[in-house]
């Protein structure tokens, strides 16, 4: 079967980050949007439980732990009709309050969405990687564009 799936490490895969606010504002911190490098991030929360859910679902309260061990308070939900319905992994918006984020990564940024792959695998992958590329070669020639940066990702169960 040319299509088989393979599943990673629950949830260990490549994903952009993308905000709808279209500059931010300087911090302390190194911005969200400044590097090209792989953001690596663990989300803590009822990941499954959303999945089964239905698009633009009730926020839920989680957290982010980033890869020097900052923990950030957050929220999140599903988004995407289409591919709620088409596809293994739905796509999150997260929610972070501004007093919780200053300091890191995401100051300035109280929303962000996260695009995942459709179904796991190399191919589905590689169209993460095209979406980046496409995102970040429109920045270059028209003002202002949406802004990307890569994430690595793990989805955990939140503790009790």
């Amino acid at each position: 079967m040319w299509m088989r799936r393979r599943w990673f490490a629950i949830e260990v895969v490549l994903l952009i980050v993308m905000t709808f606010s279209w500059r931010a504002p300087a911090s302390a911190a190194e911005p969200l949007f400044a590097g090209d490098d792989v953001l690596d991030l663990t989300i803590y929360g009822p990941l499954a439980s959303l999945a089964r859910g239905t698009p633009d679902s009730t926020p839920v309260a989680g957290r982010l732990e980033l890869a020097n061990g900052e923990t950030i308070p957050m929220k999140f939900s599903t988004y995407g009709i289409s591919r709620h319905r088409e596809c293994g992994t739905p796509c999150l918006k997260i929610m972070v309050d501004e007093e919780h984020a200053r300091g890191t990564v995401f100051e300035g940024h109280n929303s962000v969405r996260l695009v995942t792959p459709c179904q796991h695998g190399s191919s589905y992958d590689r169209y993460i990687l095209l979406e980046y590329l496409v995102y970040k070669s429109y920045a270059v020639i028209a003002e202002p564009a949406l802004q990307v940066r890569l994430v690595s990702w793990r989805g955990r169960r939140a503790a009790a």
